[in-house]
């Protein structure tokens, strides 16, 4: 099959009024009156044209390149081409070609990226705790190791691997979320120990206290008991005269 004289995009004065970036078939000025590609609404912002590149290709700016074509420049590269006799035979700009192939190359797919939004989630609960694991059998393990480790263990592969910024988050929440709190934990503990030990130094001094007062009184009274049973001095207390008379 010959491409320059299939493919639309290949030729510089054709504008195909059946796909999505022409612009509109009627020339009337009129709104009620233009006929728009079924299934699409007119939009505020004006039509995009096709544009000639430097090999003379056409191509439009902002919109990716028709998966035909991206097969093709695979096939191509398969049979042993070089990008650039691809980029010639095309007519296409030689760093969409190599964008194509090693995008093919790394995740063996042909399909265009997304224009605008953000990157879908890939850090699965089982990505995490993977990459916790490693970081605790290694502390000093590098993001771009894990990366490897990654792959290598069948965990992810190049269309979901998380990147390195991604890694590097994952690691510095688990240290800096969890870390705050284990010390805290820990410093609760230490209080807690320490109060209780000031407690029982407490109560054991209370008790010492205590023991010698009850020591001091059992010694007193059975100093009395003694000298009430088995008196010293035996002999009573002599009475004379004078005492009787003064009485």
């Amino acid at each position: 099959m010959n491409c320059d004289a299939a493919q639309p995009w290949m030729m510089s004065s054709y504008h195909p009024s059946d796909v999505f970036w022409s612009t509109p078939t009627s020339t009337s000025t009129t709104p009620d009156s233009q006929q728009y590609v079924a299934g699409y609404a007119p939009t505020n912002s004006p039509p995009k044209t096709a544009e000639i590149n430097q090999l003379g290709g056409v191509f439009v700016n902002g919109r990716p390149l028709p998966i035909e074509m991206r097969c093709k420049i695979v096939e191509l590269a398969r049979q042993g081409t070089r990008p650039c006799d691809i980029s010639r035979q095309l007519k296409i700009s030689h760093g969409c070609v190599s964008k194509i192939l090693t995008r093919f190359s790394e995740n063996g797919s042909i399909m265009p990226g997304t224009i605008g939004g953000s990157r879908p989630r890939v850090t699965t609960p089982k990505v995490v705790e993977y990459i916790r694991s490693l970081k605790r059998a290694d502390p000093g393990i590098f993001a771009w190791e894990i990366r490897d480790r990654l792959i290598s263990a069948d965990i992810c592969d190049r269309a979901n691997l998380p990147s390195v910024s991604s890694i590097s988050r994952i690691l510095r929440n688990k240290t800096g979320v969890n870390g705050p709190t284990s010390s805290n934990s820990q410093i609760r503990y230490i209080r807690n120990q320490l109060a209780e030990s000031q407690l029982q130094q407490q109560q054991l001094q209370y008790m010492e206290y205590n023991n010698n007062d009850l020591g001091q009184i059992d010694r007193q009274m059975n100093s009395n008991i003694s000298y009430n049973v088995n008196p010293s001095n035996t002999t009573p207390p002599s009475y004379d005269s004078y005492h009787f008379i003064s009485n």
